[in-house]
């Protein structure tokens, strides 16, 4: 029981209920039980030390998967838990402002509220999502994530622009 009052120890029962909640989406399960129990666990961690960035940056990370797990499955009330991600992305990088993974949520976050209203027909730009992944690549050059992210955020900003009647790049 000690355990569960340690803001680590539940830092890393929300890293693994989010990892369980992968693992049932990459199996065609429902993902939503596990990222709900992540939630509760890192809101666990984040209440006991809000001292801890890490636990700020799990959080983050866990409302993206909630987020990223709906796919194109999306409406209107998905915005609110875009939002909730991207505020607990920016509160993580004001936590640790050299954490690669605080502005690689906050790089995600930018790029799902974009994607989504993209997908809602609203007029949107990757360019903030693309600055953001920028700054997560200035930080470790080689973090294949943001790369591959990045060059989606490009293609996604191009194919847009050409569905509006422009010109791509």
């Amino acid at each position: 029981e000690s355990g569960r009052c340690d803001p680590g120890v539940q830092r890393d029962e929300c890293e693994l209920w989010e990892k369980l909640g992968w693992a049932a989406y990459a199996q065609a399960l429902p993902p939503g039980p596990p990222l709900e129990a992540a939630r509760a666990a890192c809101d666990r961690a984040v209440r006991s030390s809000s001292k801890d960035g890490r636990a700020l940056v799990q959080r983050a990370l866990v409302l993206l998967a909630r987020v990223h797990v709906l796919g194109s499955n999306v409406s209107e009330e998905t915005i609110p838990l875009v939002q909730e991600a991207l505020a607990a992305a920016e509160e993580g990088v004001r936590a640790r402002p050299q954490d690669v993974m605080a502005h690689y949520a906050s790089a995600q976050a930018l790029f799902l509220r974009t994607r989504l209203m993209y997908d809602l027909g609203r007029d949107a730009s990757m360019a903030q999502a693309i600055s953001g992944y920028q700054r997560v690549l200035s930080l470790d050059p080689g973090f294949t994530w943001a790369v591959n992210e990045l060059g989606d955020a490009y293609l996604r900003e191009a194919k847009w622009e050409l569905l509006r009647g422009g010109e791509a790049g």
